[in-house]
């Protein structure tokens, strides 16, 4: 209840303690994830009790901004970290010179990826592979599937599958068309004897049947275009959802530039009224038209399949981490922004704390990078809806937004394999990045959150 909060102040006064709130462990997760992954409306309902929270937290001190601390995640996994596991340095070069950099770190045995369609998390595994005809023990025939490369290869293979299923369509399409063009061959020499009334009965019955079926075969083509036309933009949205940036634009133009062609080209097909006007004058016989309009259904599959090709893979499957920092941050930004509005300077401000190293956004790097992120979307918001300068958006960024560094999470190195450097590697980074606004001083032996007085665990 909101009135305990304000006895909690009042208390506080009389020992002259300072106070801050921790958020729910389990409870809430900034990112809007649960165990069985990201969900929008979760994000949006953590959004609210945040904001919830900030009020209450307020109480404690009305005049002064209180630490409301958050983990950064709930205890979804980023990666699986073995200490000393490399990748073969041929291969990481490569790797470097073709994206600049690794999508999981070196040192990742396993990373996790999230679908950001349906939200669901994807453990992507470090594995050797061999090729067909060498043995293990083979180096030449030997591949190695870092995260990275497994996550680059799950985003393709699921969009090779994806275009795939398009030009079954396609073909399917296909081969009802040259069915539909060897009945137009037996079709049209009747349609001329029609037209001069020169028919005799079996003609007559065979015509109206050659119409029955040539109509039949078009309305089962119309429902295949309908059904691929449907896949093809699902492709279109992801591909302008989710690929990349630098990109998009110039193959998107090029895609629809050859899709619009392909469909004024089947409009052509299934409506070839120049091609019957020239047989009707003469112009050309009815082999001839045939022959046409053989042409602009190569022209037509031709066309759609060009228009797939020129359209680059998106990146369904993002990172967890890369994906978390944009909902954290989403988070953070828009509940620290309510609290801004309700109470000004004197809003509690919002410290995200790292939790196990190898979780979400729970190293030196990630939880820097979420911190500046949440930052950045904060000065922003307070720049567009309240007109705040620049300089001063960003001072009250800084101010509001900080990061809880945890001693005692930060030493879960040690159950990775790391040593005593690394967790000190990770403290300097964090110190270097100035965004540390709330520390947690806790020991531990690095094998369980034991929270020890500092100097009975190997943490310092």
């Amino acid at each position: 209840p909101k009135q305990h909060f304000g006895e909690a102040h009042r208390l506080a006064k009389l020992s002259g303690a300072n106070i801050s709130l921790h958020g729910p462990v389990r409870g809430i997760d900034v990112g809007g994830f649960t165990q069985q992954g990201y969900s929008d409306t979760q994000r949006f309902q953590a959004e609210n009790q945040i904001k919830s929270m900030l009020e209450r937290a307020h109480e404690f001190d009305p005049k002064g901004n209180v630490p409301v601390v958050f983990h950064t995640t709930s205890g979804i996994p980023a990666f699986e970290l073995r200490k000393g596991h490399k990748i073969p340095e041929e291969e990481k070069k490569e790797w470097l010179k073709r994206k600049g950099k690794l999508d999981f770190p070196e040192e990742a045995f396993t990373g996790f990826a999230v679908n950001q369609e349906s939200g669901q998390l994807v453990p992507l595994k470090y594995e050797e592979k061999y090729h067909f005809g060498f043995n293990k023990d083979s180096e030449e025939g030997k591949s190695i599937y870092h995260p990275s490369k497994r996550l680059d290869s799950l985003n393709e293979t699921e969009w090779d599958q994806e275009q795939l299923r398009v030009q079954s369509y396609q073909e399917e399409m296909r081969r009802l068309h040259d069915r539909a063009l060897g009945l137009q061959k037996e079709y049209l020499p009747l349609a001329h004897g029609a037209d001069k009334g020169v028919l005799n009965e079996n003609e007559k019955k065979q015509f109206i049947e050659l119409q029955r079926e040539i109509k039949t075969i078009g309305n089962h083509i119309q429902n295949i275009k309908h059904i691929s036309d449907s896949q093809l933009s699902e492709m279109w949205t992801k591909v302008e959802k989710y690929a990349d940036p630098q990109d998009k634009k110039e193959f998107l133009e090029k895609s629809k530039e050859l899709y619009d062609a392909a469909n004024k080209t089947y409009k052509g097909l299934i409506d070839p009224a120049d091609i019957q006007e020239a047989v009707k004058e003469g112009k050309i016989n009815d082999e001839q038209a045939v022959v046409l309009l053989k042409e602009r259904e190569n022209q037509y599959f031709k066309l759609v399949t060009t228009a797939m090709g020129t359209m680059p893979t998106p990146k369904v499957y993002r990172p967890v981490n890369d994906f978390a920092k944009e909902k954290v941050s989403e988070t953070v930004s828009n509940a620290i922004y309510h609290a801004y509005d309700k109470f000004k300077e004197n809003a509690p401000f919002l410290a995200l704390e790292n939790y196990f190293p190898d979780l979400v956004l729970s190293n030196a790097e990630g939880l820097r990078d979420v911190v500046l992120e949440s930052r950045k979307k904060l000065q922003e918001k307070l720049i567009k809806e309240k007109s705040i300068s620049e300089q001063e958006a960003k001072r009250i960024s800084e101010k509001l937004i900080g990061a809880t560094w945890d001693t005692g999470h930060i030493n879960y190195l040690r159950r990775l394999g790391y040593s005593k450097e690394d967790v000190i590697k990770e403290a300097e980074t964090i110190a270097k990045s100035k965004v540390v606004k709330h520390v947690h001083i806790n020991d531990t032996f690095g094998f369980s959150d034991s929270h020890l007085p500092p100097g009975m665990g190997n943490a310092g």
